[in-house]
């Protein structure tokens, strides 16, 4: 327990505003649907790969040899990478995609 502590206690402040994502997109979904959909999908993209990773790390030390280990944490680090990416790109859609551009300025 106390390893999943070391590797989860980096982690916890970005996981705890990633929590605070998802609820806030579920409180103003109604309000914004399209904005709170891509901002709960990019949150929970962004909160999940540490806690696979932890689940992996506990589950593959006891079992898997040096370098069985090796091979998965590549592959989940390669994954981990493409999910907080694509969860970071959604938060930016999110936070400047739905705005219009066909605004028009008020002439003084």
């Amino acid at each position: 327990m106390d390893y999943a502590f070391a590797f989860l206690a980096p982690t916890l402040p970005s996981l705890g505003i990633a929590i605070f994502g998802i609820t806030l997109a579920v409180i103003r979904g109604p309000r914004h649907p399209a904005v709170s959909i891509l901002a709960g999908v990019g949150c929970f993209l962004i909160a999940v790969p540490p806690m696979i990773s932890l689940w992996l790390r506990l589950a593959i030390f006891r079992e898997a040899t040096t370098d069985e280990s090796i091979a998965v944490f590549g592959v989940t680090g390669a994954i981990s990478s493409v999910l907080g990416t694509v969860g970071f790109g959604l938060l930016v859609a999110a936070a400047f995609g739905w705005r219009s551009t066909s605004r028009q300025r008020s002439q003084p």
